[in-house]
């Protein structure tokens, strides 16, 4: 069996990479990606067309590809193995999220959401015990969280007009108001909330789980773009939440603003990640097609 150069498994990956940036991916992070690339064609492929179509993510597929490829915890992303590693290099998490919008850009989006807005909400927001307790099953897909920051009528103001209230009541917090394209909110096992305290005016982040009393998530439908995002609006109404599921490092606009320093250049990867896609699609059709008597690509 003939093995690969690093060079040559990044020809295979990142043919319109001309300027050669992917060559800062470790050995590691580059098979993890080609495996990544693999499961999608095998799981995804076949059924992606039909979920675009009908608006619907399809759950099952996606499992099968992280039960294939440990997309965020496979121990060869990481250098230090015995340490608790919770941040990849933003090396791989580029080449991630372009790999996967690459291939479809609504998977991206909620790998995006997933794995980027929520995931650093518990990593910046959390203390050590709830970081080591929640952010391993993220990695691992056991749970799913998203990011619950958006209102209808706001947008997400941080800066004065987000509406949602938490007021505490002793060892808990009662949480009322809506929140608005929320990608992910309607399967997320664990919601990070941000709401304006009543008594001090600042904002914090309360983690609302699936199923709890005075929640209800409604999906958002007939959507022309991203139809496989599972867009939610967020009702809560005197939801209950314990001062032990308040991420205590969230209190303010500088700590949200700094979730979303840490997470907006994935917007740019996914946008050239889809133009990737466009330019393989055109490469594949070019080279098979053949007009007067010769293909395109000769």
């Amino acid at each position: 069996m003939t093995t690969l150069t690093k060079n040559e498994k990044l020809s295979q990956l990142f043919p319109e990479d001309l300027f050669l940036q992917a060559t800062t991916l470790t050995d590691g992070e580059i098979d993890v990606l080609m495996e990544l690339e693999a499961a999608m064609e095998k799981h995804l492929r076949p059924v992606i067309t039909e979920h675009s179509e009908k608006g619907l993510f399809p759950f099952e597929a996606f499992g099968k590809v992280v039960a294939d490829v440990k997309i965020l915890s496979d121990d060869r992303l990481f250098e230090d193995k015995t340490a608790e590693n919770y941040v990849h290099s933003q090396y791989y998490n580029t080449y991630l999220y372009y790999v996967m919008a690459r291939f479809d850009v609504s998977m991206a989006t909620f790998m995006a959401v997933h794995a980027g807005l929520g995931y650093y909400t518990f990593l910046f927001g959390g203390s050590d015990e709830q970081k080591a307790k929640w952010l391993p099953k993220f990695q691992s897909f056991e749970l799913q969280t998203c990011f619950a920051l958006t209102e209808p009528d706001h947008g997400s103001d941080i800066a004065g007009g987000l509406a949602t209230s938490a007021k505490r009541d002793g060892d808990k917090w009662i949480i009322n108001g809506e929140k608005r394209w929320i990608g992910g909110a309607g399967s997320a096992d664990l919601i990070p909330v941000f709401a304006r305290d009543i008594e001090d005016k600042k904002i914090k982040c309360f983690v609302v789980k699936k199923g709890q009393a005075g929640l209800r998530v409604d999906k958002i439908e007939n959507k022309i773009g991203l139809r496989m995002v599972q867009n939610g609006h967020i009702y809560l109404e005197d939801v209950e939440v314990l001062e032990s599921d308040r991420l205590p490092h969230i209190n303010g606009f500088r700590d949200v603003a700094n979730i979303l320093y840490a997470t907006r250049a994935i917007i740019g990867v996914l946008a050239a990640g889809n133009s990737g896609g466009a330019y393989r699609a055109a490469l594949s059709y070019t080279s098979q097609r053949v007009q007067f008597g010769k293909k395109l690509t000769n």
